[in-house]
């Protein structure tokens, strides 16, 4: 959870950092979605921890054991952490097709 949560913070100074010597994040459309995709993938990652720790605090409650198996599960972070890269590069993709659109007018 550190290691995320450096990286968040990381993220959030850079996306600050742009935001001040621009006007918003409109140029960096980028920037902006890997923000996103940080600040959303950071709050899944602390929703399983959370999942976990009630996993072990009420071993013998059904709703919690369901809950931690579906949300406290690593797989979903990995299915996730796919999710951003394929975002990103649909965006990348999406940004160089306008760019050859803007150059051919």
């Amino acid at each position: 959870v550190v290691f995320e949560l450096i990286l968040m913070v990381l993220a959030l100074y850079r996306a600050a950092d742009y935001w001040r010597t621009s006007a918003g994040l409109q140029g960096y459309i980028l920037v902006k979605v890997v923000v996103q995709d940080q600040a959303f993938y950071f709050i899944l990652v602390i929703t399983c921890c959370v999942a976990k720790i009630a996993e072990f605090a009420y071993p013998s409650s059904t709703v919690f054991l369901i809950f931690s198996g579906t949300i406290g599960s690593a797989t979903l972070l990995c299915v996730l952490g796919s999710r951003m890269m394929f975002h990103l590069k649909e965006v990348g993709e999406t940004l160089a097709m306008m760019a050859q659109v803007t150059r051919r007018s």
